[in-house]
């Protein structure tokens, strides 16, 4: 394998790119996300890569494209105790199949005619259209035909095992080289996201809208300090059916409790007064903010990325994990529940809410934007079956009602959730996201939450 950094300025998060056949780092050369370094990978001709570029890194996310996908799979094993986020996008684990991959006909014929002409037809293919293949000109690989020729030698003869931890694979309905149904087949029992791209998707799009800016939303959350208990009506509404939930499992929590992302204390009120014997209470958050502890509790503030920092705990070391409205800013959520899980001492509880891919949805249709990569219910319950020893779950789905596009806005800005990604609201995007706001009969613009609640024990 060959690799180069697309951007390196001493990042904490990496961003490993796999390419695809065919590739070098120059498709590449513009990507940029504000809160990792980008390392791009290609050539697999040879598996072998060098772990020590992704020395100094305290988490990876990967987006592995096309053969990258099924390439990746020799590396992503060495990383996995920094892994988050790993999207395969317009490819499968399984390259050369007839019903998951690229059918064995056509690879053997790609492989057979391959010269400059065929590996040109081959590019119009990858990016679906004429403009697209204009665009994709300007940063053309320089790769030599031979060479080529050896990588799809090297792929067909390599026999990879499927790594099993990857948290989506985006499908391209309409791709020229990799089937749709041969997608759709290879990544049964897999969250996907199916689209209509060709075969060369927008890798920038993927990584605005597949990545979560951490340092994003650390600065997000910490400016609504102030406001956020004003206008978090729905988290404390959460909260309390969480809490709800809880205290018929734990009517008292005891031992050595964790929080994640208790913020200004919204949930952590709930449980306070209902205590037992508890050795330490521990909050942790990207910003910790003063939350009022009866000073007889031992508590203890912990800055740091939970995520990422859970991989840090001892197993069977805690009695409670606790979270409110917080995981669903994690690359990776459903991993982490897997690590909350690791830690519990049997009988734990871990206790949570989260937001499901339906929320806030007539503000991400009137912005033009997705939502967060958040799991569906399904994949929750497909967890808690494997890690729970019992669980229980109840959903929850609310609307708040404003008095126009703009007071929807100020009440996202006012609580944090717009953390998003970084947005520059122009006067002709704020125009058109008013005009293409949902409103209701009465003229009041309506923003929904959905979020589920669980409680699971080990």
């Amino acid at each position: 394998m060959q690799t180069r950094f697309i951007t390196r300025s001493g990042k904490k998060r990496l961003l490993i790119i796999f390419a695809g056949w065919g590739m070098d780092s120059k498709p590449f050369a513009t990507l940029s996300h504000p809160d990792f370094d980008i390392l791009a990978v290609w050539d697999y001709r040879s598996p072998l890569f060098d772990l020590r570029l992704t020395d100094g890194y305290a988490e990876i996310c990967v987006i592995a494209w096309s053969f990258g996908v099924y390439a990746s799979q020799d590396v992503l094993p060495w990383l996995a105790d920094r892994l988050s986020a790993c999207v395969a996008v317009a490819g499968t684990p399984y390259p050369v199949d007839d019903t998951r991959g690229i059918p064995e006909a056509v690879f053997r014929a790609t492989r057979e005619a391959m010269s400059e002409r065929a590996l040109q037809k081959f590019y119009r293919r990858m990016c679906g259209s004429a403009s697209a293949y204009g665009q994709f000109c300007a940063n053309m690989p320089e790769r030599g035909i031979e060479g080529l020729i050896d990588e799809l030698d090297a792929i067909a003869a390599c026999k990879t095992m499927p790594f099993t931890a990857w948290t989506l694979a985006v499908l391209t309905s309409d791709d020229a080289i990799f089937p749709i149904a041969n997608q759709r087949q290879a990544w049964n029992g897999t969250r996907t996201v199916e689209t209509n791209w060709p075969h060369l998707p927008d890798f920038q799009y993927l990584i605005d809208n597949y990545l979560i800016d951490k340092t994003l939303v650390q600065a997000r959350f910490s400016a609504a300090t102030k406001t956020y208990d004003e206008e978090a009506e729905v988290q404390r509404m959460i909260g309390a059916q969480l809490w709800d939930i809880l205290r018929r499992e734990r009517p008292a929590l005891s031992g050595e409790i964790l929080e994640i992302g208790p913020g200004t204390g919204v949930f952590t009120s709930f449980y306070l007064d209902s205590l037992g014997d508890v050795d330490w209470l521990y909050l942790m958050d990207l910003t910790p903010q003063q939350v009022r502890i009866p000073k007889d509790i031992n508590m203890q503030y912990l800055q740091g990325d939970a995520e990422m920092d859970i991989r840090l705990v001892p197993s069977a070391s805690l009695d409670a994990i606790v979270s409110n409205c917080a995981i669903q800013w994690f690359s990776d959520a459903p991993s982490f529940a897997a690590q909350a899980m690791r830690t519990l001492k049997k009988g734990g509880v871990f206790a949570f809410s989260t937001f499901l891919p339906d929320n806030l949805a007539e503000f991400y249709h009137a912005a033009g934007i997705a939502g967060l990569p958040t799991p569906p219910i399904s994949q929750w319950s497909a967890l808690a079956d494997t890690t729970a020893r019992e669980w229980t779950r109840k959903g929850f789905c609310h609307t708040l009602q404003f008095s126009s596009p703009m007071e929807v806005l100020r009440h996202l800005r006012r609580t944090g959730v717009n953390a998003l990604r970084q947005a520059v609201w122009t006067p002709s995007r704020l125009e058109r996201f008013c005009d293409s706001y949902i409103r209701t009969a009465n003229g009041s613009c309506p923003l929904t939450y959905s979020a589920t609640t669980q409680v699971w024990i080990k």
